[in-house]
């Protein structure tokens, strides 16, 4: 997303603020946070539900990279995100427990054909917004933080295969 100038006033001055995409410095957010938005005391978190729904895929099939510098450098920054997604979710479940919060996730899972990261074209957009819309009508988008993170890799499925909504794959692992 390309960044955005806000004119902003402080300090009795004013100035142009750039505002940019939250995962450029962090995935997500919930802990600590969240803390900033409390008013009175964490116990008022118990029993909050929480949905974080992550455009990305937490583990990937194996696969073959290209011996050239810009697929090795995407599939280097792409194994960094994805680490860096994994450990603010991991984070986010141990804080979402100890203050008895209800977390629900729900991530592309591996199996989805997604050709390449960072490829943002509009019918690859459509078609992964419908599967996420089909998951959700049937109930099964939602699953939680450490089944997310315990999927299994799977192989790419092809495109006649239909992919399992996330939270049938978590009940399919038990």
């Amino acid at each position: 997303m390309p960044p955005v100038l806000i004119q902003v006033e402080g300090s009795g001055t004013s100035f142009d603020e750039m505002h940019v995409d939250g995962g450029t410095t962090v995935p997500f957010f919930i802990a600590p946070y969240i803390v900033e938005t409390v008013l009175t005391s964490l116990d008022e978190l118990r029993g909050a539900n929480v949905y974080v729904l992550l455009n990305r895929q937490l583990d990937v099939a194996s696969r073959t990279t290209r011996d050239k510098t810009l697929p090795v450098f995407t599939r280097s920054m792409s194994a960094t995100l994805r680490l860096l997604y994994r450990t603010t979710l991991e984070l986010s479940a141990r804080f979402a427990q100890r203050y008895s919060m209800n977390l629900r996730v729900s991530a592309i899972p591996s199996e989805y054909p997604l050709q390449r990261p960072f490829r943002f074209r509009t019918p690859i957009l459509q078609r992964l917004v419908v599967y996420a819309a089909d998951c959700a009508q049937s109930g099964q988008l939602w699953t939680s933080a450490e089944q997310a993170l315990e999927r299994k890799q799977g192989s790419p499925t092809s495109a006649a295969g239909p992919v399992q909504c996330p939270s049938a794959q978590a009940s399919r692992q038990r």
